[in-house]
């Protein structure tokens, strides 16, 4: 259940941080699904939302062998599924319309 996100332009955050998300993720479930009181998050995950200035994704070679999908904009179901096929088509060789 994803319910927030913040700016952290350093790309790094604190236990502190982490703890306060975590308070309000779970208040948010509460809130949301209050027939499950008394269930509680076992595990949480957390990521970057990578944008890009022109809203265009990034696919290609970054080193040898090695390959970039990135910058889906917010968009990861549908734009990162695509991303991800145009790279595994880029490392395999395989032509693509």
């Amino acid at each position: 259940m994803r319910n927030r996100f913040t700016y952290d332009p350093t790309m790094e955050v604190g236990e502190q941080r982490i703890r306060s998300v975590g308070r309000d993720h779970d208040a948010a479930f509460k809130a949301r699904f209050g027939m499950l009181d008394g269930v509680e998050m076992e595990y949480r995950w957390g990521g970057r939302l990578c944008l890009s200035r022109n809203n265009v994704s990034v696919v290609r070679e970054v080193d040898t062998g090695l390959y970039a999908a990135c910058c889906q904009n917010g968009l990861g179901t549908t734009r990162g599924t695509l991303s991800g096929i145009l790279a595994a088509e880029l490392a395999t060789n395989t032509p693509s319309d």
